[in-house]
């Protein structure tokens, strides 16, 4: 799998937010987010891309995760400043 171009991830940045703007409040893990930003984008992206981009929207207060309470799962959702974000980009 090719590596995302710098455009490709700051894309990524914005559908992640989107989907888990979209489905706020509800939590995904990371495979969905990726499975519906591949779909999104048309192309190939790996998890490793999707978990980064959902990190850096942590660090900005625009997404949050909780843990499976038996497991390591990460369920991410948008914050309240993340779904303002998406609706006034829209």
């Amino acid at each position: 799998m090719k590596s995302l171009t710098d455009s490709e991830r700051e894309e990524l940045r914005h559908v992640v937010l989107e989907i888990l703007a979209v489905r706020h409040p509800a939590a995904l893990p990371v495979h969905s987010v990726a499975r519906h930003a591949r779909t999104a984008m048309g192309i190939e992206i790996p998890e490793s891309d999707v978990t980064a981009a959902c990190e850096l929207l942590r660090g900005f207060a625009f997404a949050d995760f909780s843990m499976d309470e038996l497991g390591a799962t990460k369920y991410w959702r948008a914050t309240s400043a993340g779904v303002l974000k998406y609706e006034r980009r829209s």
